[in-house]
């Protein structure tokens, strides 16, 4: 009965816990911002561009004329899924009096609340003659971060905004001008209010009754579980516990196997990329005890069979282009699985300085559509510290050895290029 007891009182505690934690859930607006320059540094999901032509960003639609959105406190929606890269043509545009003029509107509330989400509508068109503009892409900006749209067959393109504060906020829209075309920039203010407490209230009462009835459903299911298995008696002194033994070459399933797919020659902090035609050498490390062999499979399809000696197991693959699941199996069991994207040096390295310099257009206003990477560079170094004034140099040099040279262009490079602009981002 001692026992009993306490193990209620516990039960009491945690019911308890458990709604106040998840109501706290309810009350707190998590949202991340990175302060200064580098929290807009992002090298996901913007279309390789050469510096010159209309700066890029991320078509949160993945089609001309849908929407993204974009938040003055958080990273864009479309920033946590990639997204197909808006194409554009390599090259400066040609400055001179066949560009036509553009005219950018920008529609958007008076008023907003805060954490509510509205739209913001922009519309491209020929300044003389009123023709919509489509396939172009448009920057939207909310104070420190930004997002790209492109504009329909009716020059019109379409993002989501929330504020997660209360006042007047900027919202900006911005075309860097190409080729054919001018650039040019629209700016509207909305005033942003708190929500009234009565919503935030409505919000909570639905989450913390479901969460008191799921806690006591777990409680009463956990007191019938122990008082059915004696568990909740003391065991005698007399009776000790068997531990079945495992078999060493028959794994199991699932986190107590302890297995791990590890490629060589790609170290922490990179991601799991590599360069096509290159053999990607893979280690297996399992428990050290364990003697057995295992299938490796490829996007499903078994290519290999790697035999496991004092916890660790060796085989090399030659995946084509592209990003690949692999995976470990013993019979039908999957032990371990990873991801790893297989690309050409050259184009990842541009693709990867194109995100960093959609990034920094996208909060500048002074630097010109049509700037050269040096030019970006001389334009921002002075607001950088000595050490990410380096990390910017060592950016711009292997981008330009990337997409203007004809030198061989390896793993070498490309680690260069991607830790470069990785630094920029703190």
């Amino acid at each position: 009965m001692k026992e009993t007891g306490k193990l209620a009182a516990i039960l009491i505690i945690v019911l308890v816990a458990t709604t106040l934690l998840g109501a706290s859930f309810q009350l707190i607006d998590v949202r991340v911002q990175m302060p200064g320059f580098g929290s807009l540094l992002s090298p996901d999901n913007v279309g390789e561009r050469s510096p010159g032509s209309a700066g890029a960003g991320t078509n949160s639609g993945g089609e001309p004329g849908s929407s993204g959105s974009a938040g003055h406190d958080a990273l864009p929606d479309g920033a946590s899924t990639p997204e197909p890269d808006v194409p554009v043509t390599a090259g400066q545009p040609v400055a001179g009096p066949e560009k036509i003029e553009t005219l950018l509107d920008l529609e958007l509330p008076a008023e907003a609340l805060a954490g509510d989400e509205f739209q913001v509508s922009t519309v491209l068109v020929e300044n003389a003659s009123g023709k919509p503009l489509a396939g172009i892409p448009i920057t939207i900006g909310t104070g420190l971060f930004s997002t790209c749209v492109v504009t329909d067959e009716q020059g019109r393109g379409r993002a989501n905004v929330s504020f997660s504060s209360a006042g007047n906020h900027t919202v900006m829209a911005t075309f860097g001008g190409n080729a054919g075309f001018t650039g040019s920039s629209a700016a509207r203010e909305v005033t942003v209010t708190e929500k009234p407490l009565y919503d935030w209230l409505s919000g909570l009462v639905l989450p913390i009754v479901l969460a008191v009835i799921a806690t006591i459903a777990l409680t009463i299911l956990i007191v019938a579980a122990c008082l059915i298995l004696g568990k909740v008696r003391k065991p005698r002194g007399d009776r000790v516990p068997v531990v079945q033994a495992r078999t060493a070459d028959r794994p199991v399933q699932g986190p107590e196997t302890g297995y791990r797919i590890e490629f060589e020659g790609i170290e922490s902090p990179l991601p799991a990329v590599w360069g096509v035609g290159e053999p990607l050498h893979i280690r297996l490390i399992g428990p050290e005890n364990c003697h057995t062999t295992l299938g490796l499979f490829v996007d499903g399809e078994q290519i290999d069979e790697v035999r496991i000696e004092a916890g660790a197991g060796f085989s090399s693959v030659l995946p084509g282009k592209g990003e690949h699941l692999l995976t470990v199996k013993a019979d039908s069991e999957v032990l371990a699985a990873s991801t790893v994207r297989i690309v050409d040096y050259r184009e990842e390295i541009v693709r990867l300085f194109n995100s960093f310099y959609a990034s920094v257009r996208a909060q500048s206003e002074t630097l010109p559509g049509d700037a050269t990477p040096r030019e970006m560079q001389w334009a921002i170094s002075a607001r950088l510290s000595r050490e990410h004034q380096g990390s910017l140099d060592r950016a711009v040099s292997t981008f330009e050895i990337a997409n203007y040279s004809t030198h061989t262009v390896g793993r070498k490079e490309y680690v260069t290029s991607y830790i470069s602009v990785q630094e920029l981002k703190i």
